[in-house]
Order: C-alpha cells, then sequence, then structure tokens
C-alpha cells in the first residue's frame, strides 16, 4: 500500500483552526497544513497563525506556506484579461458537439449544405431551444 499522507488546507479562520486544533487533540494523524497566503488577509490571520505554529512544530507538523507569483490586487485589477467567449459563442460550440455526438447532420462542422425540408424545420424549431 502507497504510504498516505494527512494533509489539512487551512485558512486560520475559526472552522479551520479549530479542525486542525481538534485533529492533534483526539491525536488523529496529520503530516501537513497548508496555507495559501493571498497577501490580503486581516492581521488576526496572520496572529492566529502565529499562535498555532508552535503547537503544529511541537506535534511534528510539517507546515507550508504557498504565496502567489503576483500580487493580488495586479491580477484582480491591472493584469490584461484573457477574452472569453460569448454565451452564444459557448453554446453553438456544445450545439455542435451534440449534434456530432448523435450524429446528426451538421454543416457548422463539416462544411457541407444540406437541402429539403427537415433541416430547416430542425434549425427554425429545436435549435432556438437550445441557443436562447
Amino acid at each position: 500500500m502507497a504510504d498516505v499522507k494527512y494533509i489539512a488546507s487551512c485558512s486560520w479562520g475559526k472552522d479551520s483552526t479549530a479542525m486542525i486544533l481538534k485533529l492533534i487533540e483526539r491525536r488523529e494523524p496529520l503530516d501537513e497544513v497548508i496555507f495559501y497566503d493571498t497577501g490580503m488577509e486581516f492581521n488576526a490571520i496572520y496572529n492566529v497563525r502565529d499562535m498555532i505554529l508552535p503547537i503544529l512544530e511541537k506535534n511534528s507538523v510539517k507546515y507550508t506556506e504557498l504565496k502567489p507569483d503576483n500580487l493580488f490586487l495586479y491580477d484582480m485589477l491591472i493584469r490584461p484579461k484573457v477574452k472569453r467567449k460569448t454565451k452564444q459563442e459557448c453554446r453553438m460550440t456544445t450545439l455542435t458537439g451534440i449534434l456530432a455526438r448523435y450524429r446528426f447532420f451538421c454543416p457548422l462542422t463539416t462544411g457541407k449544405s444540406i437541402s429539403g425540408n427537415s433541416w430547416t424545420l430542425f434549425w427554425d424549431r429545436v435549435i432556438p431551444m437550445w441557443i436562447f
């Protein structure tokens, strides 16, 4: 059997801190505690962390603190955003996937055209239900 590790993700709020302290109190297995520091936490969070770190050390629990590559405010307010598909584009992508999966003839994906009323009825009645 593979070596199992018990890792707790912690925000140092009341719930995650209580969980970690309860695990230690009950002598449950706990190998590591991980905290992702955005740099935008309240001072109280850092104060709680600083109070609990000696308890983790005393109980041989490894502590890891992760930090983002960029400042939180840069990512939220300054970093250029990538243009995403509109809802209409997403729906059309999904629609062509559905049509292809169920082997419907789809001029959007094959580039072929179709004549006759059946395809027109399909476009006029079924497609608007999926798109709008």
